[in-house]
């Protein structure tokens, strides 16, 4: 799990490089990318805050988790598509530097990693009996 949130820093570090450098000049493939970018980025709601109130010790009710896991679930589908809609380091997209798909490879890696450890995490609370672990929550956040 620790492996995968390593990933997903470094990813987060590569997704500000990118955004630093020059974006493909082809404004429609900057766009594609700008919105895929938007698409897999966690909200300030939701599962993020659910995972904010177990870190700092805060109840939370079995009904406010239910509700987070589904919208995130939900959402699983629209992320995904996302991701594959990002170019890929071994593409031949010429609008799009191999740094940068390397990049978004990154990214889409690191995404699918850390969504399935806060799946996980969160599936875990649902048990009966089990305690939020905060300073696991504080690393997946």
């Amino acid at each position: 799990m620790f492996e995968a949130l390593a990933l997903a820093i470094g990813a987060v570090a590569n997704v500000v490089e990118l955004l630093r450098s020059a974006l493909p000049s082809d404004a429609r493939k900057r766009n594609d990318i700008c919105h895929a970018l938007r698409l897999i980025y966690f909200k300030p709601y939701g599962i993020l805050s659910i995972l904010h109130q177990l870190a700092e010790g805060k109840r939370v009710s079995d009904k406010q988790v239910s509700q987070a896991l589904i919208d995130f679930n939900d959402s699983q589908w629209e992320v995904v598509a996302a991701l594959n809609a990002l170019p890929r380091g071994s593409s031949k997209d010429l609008r799009v530097s191999m740094k940068n798909a390397k990049i978004l490879d990154d990214i889409r890696i690191g995404k699918l990693s850390v969504r399935q450890a806060v799946q996980n995490e969160i599936n875990y609370y649902g048990q009966i009996g089990a305690q939020p672990d905060p300073k696991r929550i504080k690393t997946l956040i």
